[in-house]
């Protein structure tokens, strides 16, 4: 059984449609990316910084705060940093086996309308139009806390 069910005059109704457009970038851990293109379709996975995270989500205007325009797109909100799982994010990250965070958390996943930068380069710096982090919200919040 298939059911096709068109959404978007319901989400609509959900979603501002004057969201922010935010445009940044993102530094990438030496060589630790891999691109990959599927027709109109094209993605970026890469390993960065905690710190490039937190640089991203944080609000210009109050750097104590989220910039919540960044997660308009995301399923869930944050739990606040007293929830088990941030607590376990937070002790993962800044625990003498921290280089294991890369292994044991799902990661962070971004839409962006565009993205570019200069391939075979070690540490690229990629600039990201119209992001969105659509996963990842947990861990965001809770390296940000972490931070403050």
């Amino acid at each position: 059984m298939l059911i096709i069910i068109v959404l978007t005059p319901i989400v609509e109704l959900f979603i501002e449609q004057k969201s922010a457009i935010i445009n940044n970038h993102i530094q990438v851990v030496d060589k630790d990316y891999f691109d990959r293109t599927d027709g109109s379709i094209r993605g970026l996975i890469c390993t960065v910084e905690a710190s490039e995270i937190v640089r991203i989500i944080t609000d210009p205007e109050d750097p104590n705060s989220v910039l919540k325009d960044i997660f308009n797109d995301n399923v869930r909100v944050y739990l606040s940093r007293t929830n088990k799982i941030n607590r376990k994010i937070i002790e993962a990250a800044l625990s003498e086996d921290n280089p294991l965070f890369w292994y044991l958390n799902n990661g962070i996943t971004m839409t962006c309308d565009s993205f570019s930068y200069p391939k075979g380069k070690r540490a690229p710096i990629v600039e990201l139009t119209n992001i969105q982090i659509v996963n990842g919200g947990q861990t965001s919040n809770a390296l940000l806390k972490q931070v403050n």
